[in-house]
Parts: structure tokens; C-alpha cells; sequence
């Protein structure tokens, strides 16, 4: 939709980053849902400090793109809810650490703090 929401939670604010997933899948090669998505903006939220960062998708995709080679890249071990066989069990996200500081400044980012 024009105005459609992605959102995610995260309960690891103690690193300092925000990570930004591109592979969903890395064996199936699948897109993350920074590139996946249609929304328009994406809400990402720290569960565990009340954190909310508002995200305008076209222009943070323009920015990772730019700026991908200055970021490190970590990979997901997630658990599947059904799987037939233990090697089925788990699958890899991969995607992008970016500092939570860096991305504060960007104009297309706005950072509420929600009280409890």
C-alpha cells in the first residue's frame, strides 16, 4: 500500500546497532525484507529500552546501498517453528550492523522513546 509499514522488534539494544537483513534465507538466497518489502516505512523497535526508530524505506535503501562497504556483516542463526529433519532445523539471515549513533542522523530517520 502508499503508505504500508514494515515492522520489527529487536531485543539487542546493548550492541549500539541496528541490524538491517538482506538475505533472509542465505540458503535459499532470499531476500531480506529491506529489499523484499513494499512497505513504505519500516518501524523498528527495541523492546527492551522502548526505542523507536521510524524509517523511510526508499531513501534507507539508497543510503545502505551507498554506504554498504562501511558496515559489518553478521549472520542469524534462526530456528524454524516446523522443520522434517534436524538438518532442516536452522536457517541463516544475513545482513548489516549499523550503528544506532550513525543512523540517528540521517534525515530519514526519527527516533521516539516510548514510555512504559
Amino acid at each position: 500500500s502508499e503508505h504500508g509499514m514494515e515492522v520489527k522488534t529487536d531485543t539487542h539494544s546493548e550492541t549500539g546497532n541496528v541490524f538491517f537483513e538482506l538475505k533472509s534465507c542465505e540458503q535459499k538466497n532470499t531476500l531480506g525484507c529491506v529489499y523484499k518489502t513494499g512497505a513504505k516505512w519500516m518501524l523498528y523497535y527495541f523492546e527492551d529500552t522502548g526505542v523507536l526508530y521510524i524509517l523511510f524505506m526508499p531513501k534507507l535503501r539508497e543510503w545502505l546501498d551507498r554506504n554498504m562497504n562501511s558496515f559489518a556483516t553478521k549472520k542469524v542463526k534462526n530456528q524454524r517453528r516446523f522443520f522434517k529433519g534436524e538438518s532442516d532445523r536452522y536457517y541463516y539471515s544475513v545482513g548489516k550492523l549499523v550503528p544506532r549513533w550513525l543512523l540517528e542522523q540521517q534525515s530519514f530517520v526519527r527516533v521516539h522513546h516510548l514510555a512504559d
